[in-house]
């Protein structure tokens, strides 16, 4: 059992908060631990948070996580792992010249918030379920695995054009919709 918990916090880990991952590489080995059958390559995709270090890249106040793991033995005798982590990833910008004051670079929060089941079957992690939200992420950007914050004045507008309700990204007693990439306007970062 502790075998399976541990992979489940490798695969967290390894896909939402190694730096080498942050900066765009793929995490081949903490996917591996995933039953390759089990999850289609958007789900795989959406697991991954990374963003282009040559648009923005962490500031040095690091991730903030927070949430829960639990698990529980299934009738057919497997550990069936639930997973709901809120990811809270402080960017400034690659480019030059956006200081909110002399030598204060602007921030901006990325809220990513993960909610998967997964049960332990032959040595692998098989997906059961997953749900993921982002929030202060470009919506309009392309899907392609990358993460695009916005800053001051992207907010702004992404907050007039919001066609949807808006979220607290950090209510984490809000149920999130089934399925991947559910891209949000939050009301605060």
């Amino acid at each position: 059992m502790s075998a399976v918990l541990e992979n489940v916090k490798t695969l967290l880990a390894e896909t939402n908060v190694s730096d080498s991952t942050l900066a765009g590489e793929e995490p081949t080995a903490a996917l591996a631990l995933l039953d390759p059958g089990g999850v289609d390559d958007a789900v795989r995709q959406d697991m991954i948070t990374r963003f282009d270090p040559e648009d923005a890249y962490p500031h040095e106040t690091g991730v903030r996580v927070k949430g829960a793991m639990t698990y529980k033995v299934s009738p057919a005798g497997e550990l069936v792992v639930e997973a709901d982590y809120t990811f809270v990833y402080p960017l400034v910008r690659a480019e030059e010249g956006h200081e909110v004051l002399p030598g204060v670079d602007e921030v901006a929060r990325v809220v990513v918030r993960r909610r998967m089941t997964l049960t332990a079957r032959d040595g692998k992690l098989v997906l059961d379920a997953y749900a993921s939200e982002v929030a202060n992420h470009d919506c309009s950007a392309p899907k392609d695995g990358t993460l695009r914050p916005l800053f001051a004045e992207g907010r702004w507008k992404a907050a007039q054009a919001a066609k949807g309700a808006l979220v607290d990204p950090y209510d984490r007693a809000r149920s999130l919709p089934d399925g991947p990439g559910h891209c949000v306007t939050p009301t605060r970062t």
